[in-house]
C-alpha cells in the first residue's frame, strides 16, 4: 500500500525506521527536537482512506529501545481523525497535558500503528516542562498551507496549529524605518505611509527534515494565517514579517545547515490622514490624486472642454487648474485644463493612484472610480495585472505586475491537490510594483490577485478570468 508520510513539520513522521536523520550518512547528532515532557508536539499523519483507526502509539526509548504505550494517556478531546474520498488525516492537537504522565527527560521517538500500518517519528528530545528553558514559534492558518489540514475546526474538530521549541536565543534587536507614498503629478513626494520595525533574528543549525519545516513559516503571514513567537522571558508577539536564510552546510554529507530566521514584531505606523480616526473613509483608497472627469478625446465634451454631470447629466464646464483623465481610444492620460486647452503634465510614476471625482459622486453610474498609472503601457487603468511569474529557482518565484500604490496586494496561488486558492504574499502595493518573491511548490498550478483598499475591495480576479492578471507558473 502507498502511503503519503511526508507532511512537511517539525514532527515529521516516516513508514520507514531507517528514514530517521539518526540514520543518514554523516549524522552528527548536533540538532535537538525539543518538547516538554508532558505534552507532545503537534503533529498531523496522512495516509490512504479506510484502513482503520489508531490502534497504538507507543513512546520508545532511544537508548534502552523500551516501547511504552501512551495512547490512552492522550486526552480523547486532543486527537481527531478527518475522512476524505481517498485519505484520512490523522491529526495530534498537542494542546492538552498528557493524563497521568510525565515522559522521562531524554530522547525517545513515537510508533504509531493503524490496522494496516506503522508510522516512526522523528526522534524527540523531552526536556523538564517546569523549566522555560526554550523560544517558542507557534504559527497556523485557517486555509491549508502546503500539505497542512488547517481547516479542523471548519470539519467540526479544534483550531491546529504548529508548536516549534528552540533552544535558541534572540539576537538584540535592529530598527528599519522606511517609508511607502507615491509622487503626485507635479513630481513631489508625499508619504502616505511611515513604518518603523523591531527585527529580531534566531541562529541555529537545523537538520534537512527540520528545514523543509522552516521554509514553510512565510507562507503563514498572510491575511488568514499567523505566527507568534515567546521569549524564554515570557514575552508573547505577533510576527509581521518573517524570512528564512539560505542554509548553509556545515559538512560534505549535509546533515546539519547553518540557518537564520529573521522577524519583524512591535512594528509602528504612522499614516498621513485629514479624517479623524473613528471616522469612516470616503474613498476606498489614501492619498489620491482627485481628476474632475474622464472624457473621451475627440468627443463633443472634450472639444468644449466641458464634461457630462453623472448626478443630473448637466453639462459642466472644466475651471482653469482642474486635471482631466483623457481617454485615447484606450489610453488614458492626466492633463491639466488651462482655459482653453488640456496641457500634459510630468509623466507619473509606477503605481500612482487617481480618483474620478465625477464617478464617485455617483457609483451607481458603473464607471470606473479608481485608476493607477501602469508604466509599462504608459496609461491609467483600472486592472491590476500580473506581467510575470518567472521561477529560474527552483520553488521560488518573482512576481512581476503592477497595482495601486497604496492598496494591499495578496497573491494567492490554485493549490491542484487541494483544489482552492491559497494566499502565498502579502504586500503593500508599492512593494507588489516592484516585483515580489514568494515560495511555491509543485501543487500550484495559477496565481492571481485580490486587491484591497482602506474600507473596500478593489479587485478580484475569479478562475477562468480572460484577462492576463491571471498567469500559469
Amino acid at each position: 500500500m502507498s502511503l503519503q508520510t511526508g507532511i512537511n513539520q517539525p514532527l515529521r513522521f516516516y513508514d520507514n525506521i531507517y528514514d530517521q536523520d539518526r540514520f543518514k550518512r554523516g549524522a552528527l547528532g548536533g540538532f535537538k527536537l525539543l518538547s516538554p515532557n508532558n505534552i507532545l508536539i503537534p503533529f498531523q499523519i496522512v495516509r490512504m482512506g479506510s484502513v482503520g483507526p489508531i490502534m497504538s502509539l507507543k513512546l520508545v526509548d532511544i537508548d534502552t529501545g523500551i516501547e511504552t504505550e501512551i495512547l490512552d494517556k492522550i486526552p480523547v478531546a486532543d486527537m481527531d481523525a478527518f475522512y476524505f474520498l481517498d485519505t484520512d488525516y490523522l491529526v495530534y492537537y498537542g494542546q492538552l497535558a498528557l493524563v497521568g504522565l510525565i515522559i522521562p527527560i531524554g530522547p525517545h521517538y513515537l510508533k504509531v500503528t493503524d490496522l494496516n500500518n506503522t508510522w516512526f517519528s522523528e526522534v524527540i528530545t523531552f526536556f523538564d516542562s517546569s523549566q522555560n528553558c526554550t523560544t517558542i514559534l507557534e504559527y497556523g492558518d485557517t486555509q491549508d498551507v502546503a500539505n497542512f489540514l488547517y481547516r479542523t475546526e471548519e470539519l467540526g474538530g479544534k483550531k491546529y496549529y504548529n508548536k516549534i521549541y528552540l533552544d535558541l536565543e534572540l539576537s538584540k534587536p535592529n530598527y528599519e524605518y522606511t517609508e511607502e507614498g507615491e509622487e503626485n503629478l507635479r513630481g513631489e513626494f508625499i508619504p502616505e505611509l511611515k513604518r518603523v520595525e523591531k527585527q529580531y533574528k534566531l541562529e541555529g543549525v537545523f537538520p534537512e527534515y527540520f528545514l523543509d519545516a522552516l521554509v514553510l513559516l512565510p507562507l503563514h503571514i498572510s491575511e488568514t494565517g499567523f505566527i507568534v513567537i515567546k521569549t524564554r522571558n515570557n514575552k508573547v508577539a505577533d510576527i509581521s514579517e518573517l524570512l528564512i536564510s539560505d542554509p548553509v552546510w556545515q559538512d560534505d554529507f549535509g546533515t546539519l545547515a547553518l540557518t537564520e530566521i529573521s522577524f519583524a514584531v512591535n512594528f509602528s505606523l504612522k499614516i498621513n490622514c485629514d479624517e479623524p480616526v473613528l471616522l469612516s473613509l470616503p474613498f476606498c483608497l489614501r492619498g489620491l490624486t482627485k481628476v474632475k472627469a474622464k472624457v473621451v478625446q475627440g468627443s463633443t465634451d472634450y472639444n468644449n472642454f466641458e464634461y457630462t454631470d453623472l448626478l443630473d447629466l448637466s453639462k459642466k464646464p472644466f475651471i482653469s487648474g482642474d486635471l482631466v483623465l483623457i481617454d485615447n481610444s484606450g489610453t488614458l492620460t492626466v492633463k491639466e485644463f488651462g482655459s482653453s486647452s488640456y496641457n500634459a503634465l510630468l509623466v507619473p510614476l509606477a503605481g500612482h493612484s487617481i480618483y474620478d471625482d465625477n464617478a464617485h459622486k455617483n457609483p451607481a453610474s458603473n464607471e470606473s472610480i479608481y485608476y493607477f498609472f501602469d508604466a509599462n503601457n504608459a496609461s491609467y487603468t483600472d486592472q491590476p495585472v500580473i506581467y510575470s511569474a518567472d521561477n529560474t529557482i527552483e520553488g521560488v518565484y518573482e512576481i512581476a505586475g503592477i497595482s495601486f500604490d497604496n492598496s494591499l496586494v495578496h497573491v494567492l496561488a490554485y493549490n491542484t491537490d487541494l483544489s482552492v486558492w491559497q494566499t502565498i504574499r502579502t504586500v503593500i502595493g508599492s512593494t507588489f510594483n516592484s516585483g515580489v518573491t514568494v515560495l511555491s511548490n509543485a501543487s500550484f498550478s495559477l496565481v492571481k490577485l485580490l486587491v484591497i483598499g482602506s474600507t473596500c475591495t478593489l479587485h478580484i480576479d475569479s478562475p477562468g478570468y480572460s484577462g492576463n492578471t491571471e498567469t500559469s507558473f
